[in-house]
């Protein structure tokens, strides 16, 4: 499957569609496949609907204007394989391209520590922290960010966690 074709499959797994302005969990007007303002810029707010097709067409046009161009330049020169191309979109696409900024996300693209499902598995299930376990790479990256920040507070959500993990998965039976 074409690496763009499998991100956006990636995104509306775990995204959904949703045809009516709803409040995130983050506390953010959403609307289609996760989008939080249209492709003009104008931000979603409570009441606004869209149809199928506009939720298509948005979800492709922040793909295409933010993601792809985000994630294209981070894995530019080093040897990525589509399965964590697609999965950088999904989480660039749910989180934001600004976490990219953050070592812990360059160093696995730069050496292609993608990480393991061995080490990543123990972190998911909480069997132990962030700061000694011996998981690494992209994986462990990625299990760091089911978290939001709720009263100033940091807090896990499950739905996030979901989500890391689903990508995670995606990304590891794509190599093999």
């Amino acid at each position: 499957m074409d690496k763009k074709k499998a991100a956006v499959e990636l995104i509306k797994k775990c995204e959904g569609r949703k045809l009516v302005a709803y409040k995130c969990s983050a506390g953010k007007w959403t609307i289609g496949f996760g989008n939080t303002k249209r492709p003009s810029g104008v931000p979603i707010k409570p009441g606004d609907t869209c149809t199928a097709e506009e939720a298509e067409t948005w979800l492709k046009s922040h793909l295409e204007t933010d993601v792809y161009p985000f994630v294209d330049k981070l894995c530019k020169g080093y040897d990525v394989p589509d399965s964590v191309w697609s999965a950088l979109c999904s989480f660039a696409y749910n989180a934001g391209v600004g976490h990219f900024t953050k070592l812990s996300f360059t160093k696995p693209v730069l050496t292609g520590d993608w990480g393991t499902w061995e080490g990543t598995e123990t972190l998911i299930k909480g069997r132990i922290d962030y700061k000694t376990t011996k998981a690494t790479g992209l994986c462990a990256t990625f299990v760091k960010y089911d978290k939001e920040t709720v009263k100033g507070k940091l807090e896990f959500n499950q739905g996030l966690h979901n989500r890391r993990v689903a990508e995670i998965k995606f990304m590891l039976k794509g190599l093999g």
